[in-house]
């Protein structure tokens, strides 16, 4: 297959965003693969935005 997809080189492999690293990507990251999204919004967002953990100092594992 990599030969057929030579001249495609940006089309191919196409990479889930789950499998990325955190700064790749808003799903990447972490230990196991589930698409989520962070549940944290800024203070300064428009409401509707604004629903989940708003203006969170820490979120998360703390160890």
């Amino acid at each position: 297959a990599h030969h057929a997809y030579r001249s495609k080189a940006k089309k191919w492999p196409v990479v889930r965003g789950v499998a990325m690293n955190a700064a790749s990507h808003p799903y990447g990251g972490g230990a196991k693969q589930s698409p989520h999204k962070p549940t944290t919004t800024s203070r300064n967002a428009p409401p509707g935005r604004k629903v989940g953990q708003i203006a969170a100092r820490r979120t998360g594992h703390q160890n």
